[in-house]
């Protein structure tokens, strides 16, 4: 009787740490699936031609693109192997003006990031909403609204 009531207390040990398990995986890619101040868009096109779509739709919006950084090949440098995954930092100079006149403290929140990765078959791209980043800072509030409905309108035409 010894025996059955270890295995049987062995057997509810095991099924809820798998519980536990299943539990915490799904709360952290809820998480990572709803960051704050982050928006999702799923792309209908591969990997380049989506960089290109973005890239084409930023210039349109006078939208400078300061730095593209290719995370897939920084990551390699040191042995990781990952799927396509680049960066693209852009900012509009009169935005900077803006900014800088309202609040210089706030420009530690520019440049504007998106990022662009492959999971598998499936390309995702994801951008900071501004009106997180300028949240803190009172004076741009309306400028965090304006892009970003515009980053929105970009990231919808490039991946839709």
């Amino acid at each position: 009787m010894n025996s059955l009531s270890s295995k049987n207390f062995t057997t509810r040990k095991t099924v809820f740490m798998l519980i536990a398990g299943v539990a915490l995986l799904g709360a952290s890619l809820s998480a990572y699936a709803a960051t704050p101040g982050v928006a999702k868009a799923i792309s209908k096109y591969g990997f380049s031609e989506t960089v290109a779509r973005l890239e084409s739709g930023l210039s349109a919006h006078n939208l400078v693109i300061l730095k593209t950084l290719n995370q897939q090949k920084m990551l390699a440098m040191v042995g990781t192997r990952i799927d396509k995954s680049k960066s693209i930092l852009v900012i509009n100079p009169k935005f900077g003006a803006k900014i800088y006149a309202a609040a210089p403290a706030a420009f530690i929140e520019i440049p504007f990031r998106i990022l662009v990765q492959q999971h598998g078959n499936r390309v995702v791209v994801y951008y900071q909403k501004a009106t997180a980043l300028f949240q803190p800072y009172p004076g741009l509030h309306a400028l965090g609204r304006h892009v970003t409905e515009l980053m929105t309108q970009i990231v919808d035409k490039a991946t839709h």
